[in-house]
C-alpha cells in the first residue's frame, strides 16, 4: 500500500514523506552498487562472504568512497534533492513547532519523521526491511535513521521521544538506546502530523475549552465568599483574608512529571501532560485540538 501527497494529508506529512522516499532511493543506489561489486548481496542468505567482510573491517575506506559515490552521477542528483527536501521540512511550520514544544534534537527528530513516514505509508516497511538487507526488520531502527540522513549511525539518548511518548522501541523493548532496536511512533503523532491538527484520541473526551461567556448565567453557589473577595484592580483585602506571602513561594515544590508507566491511567495522564505542554505553546488553543501550524 502506498500513500500518495493527496490533499487531504498536511503540507507538513506530505513533506516528510518527500525526504523519506529521496533519502531512501539515494541509499538504495549505494547498496546495488555494493553488491553489484560483489561485497554484499542480498540473495547470499545466511551466508557472509568474504568481501562483504573485508568492507566491514575497512569502514573509513567504505565510508569515503560512500562519500565519492553520492557525490557524482545519479547519486548526486538525488543527494542535491533530498538535501532541498530535508531543508523544506526543516522550514516547515508545523514540524518546527514539533521539535520545539517537545525539545526534538537532530538525531531523534530525524528518526521520528522516519517512523511517521512509515505510518503515513505502510508500503514503506518493505522498503524499510531491504534497507536493513532484513526482511525482519520492517520497522525503522536508529540506525537506518542515521543511515537515511547521510551521518555515521552513533547511540543517542532518546529522551524527549520517551518522555512525551512520541515514539517507542516496538513491543517494550527494554534497551532504548541500541541502534538496531526497532521503534514505532505513536499513532496520535502520526493522526496529528497527516491533519495537521494535534489530536490525541486517548484524551480526547477528559479535555474541554469553556468559553467564558457561556458560564456567566449560571447560578453562584458560594455568593458569600465571592463577595469577600477583593475587587479587580489592587483592592485592599477585606479583614480576615491576608494576601499571600510571598515566601511561601520558596517552600513550594515542583510538581514531578507524570508517571512513565504504561498502564491505560499512567497513559491517560501523559497523553494531557503532552496536550498541555502543546497547548501552552499555543495559547488559546483547545488542549485536544491545536494547530501545529503558529
Amino acid at each position: 500500500m502506498m500513500m500518495t501527497a493527496s490533499s487531504a494529508a498536511s503540507a507538513t506529512a506530505r513533506r516528510i514523506l518527500a525526504m523519506t522516499r529521496l533519502r531512501a532511493r539515494r541509499l538504495v543506489l549505494w547498496m546495488e552498487h555494493v553488491w553489484q561489486s560483489g561485497r554484499g548481496s542480498p540473495d547470499q542468505g545466511p551466508t557472509i562472504g568474504p568481501g562483504e567482510v573485508a568492507r566491514l573491517l575497512a569502514a573509513e575506506t567504505a565510508l569515503a568512497e560512500e562519500a565519492a559515490f553520492l557525490a557524482a552521477g545519479e547519486a548526486s542528483v538525488l543527494t542535491a534533492e533530498a538535501d532541498a527536501a530535508t531543508a523544506e521540512l526543516s522550514a516547515d511550520p508545523g514540524w518546527r513547532a514539533i521539535r520545539t514544544v517537545f525539545g526534538l534534537g537532530l538525531e531523534e527528530a530525524d528518526l521520528l519523521a522516519l517512523l511517521v513516514a512509515l505510518e503515513l505509508d505502510p508500503g514503506l516497511g518493505r522498503v524499510i526491511a531491504y534497507l536493513h538487507d532484513d526482511s525482519r526488520l520492517t520497522q525503522p531502527t536508529p540506525w537506518l535513521a542515521a543511515r537515511l540522513a547521510g551521518r555515521g549511525p552513533s547511540p543517542f539518548a532518546t529522551t524527549a521521544l520517551l518522555t512525551w511518548q512520541l515514539a517507542a522501541p516496538l513491543d517494550g523493548a527494554a534497551s532504548t538506546q541500541r541502534l538496531m532496536t526497532p521503534w514505532q511512533a505513536d499513532p496520535a503523532v502520526a493522526l496529528s502530523v497527516f491533519s495537521g491538527v494535534w489530536h490525541d484520541p486517548a484524551i480526547a473526551a477528559a479535555v474541554a475549552s469553556i468559553p467564558p461567556e457561556s458560564t456567566a448565567t449560571l447560578p453562584c453557589l458560594h455568593e458569600p465568599a465571592r463577595a469577600r473577595r477583593p475587587a479587580r484592580g489592587g483592592a485592599r483585602w477585606t479583614a480576615g483574608h491576608r494576601p499571600p506571602d510571598p515566601r511561601r513561594a520558596d517552600r513550594r515544590r515542583h510538581r514531578p512529571d507524570p508517571p512513565r508507566g504504561r498502564s491505560p491511567g499512567a497513559r491517560r495522564r501523559r497523553s494531557e501532560h503532552r496536550a498541555g505542554a502543546h497547548a501552552r505553546a499555543t495559547p488559546g488553543r483547545d488542549h485536544r485540538s491545536a494547530r501545529l501550524f503558529p
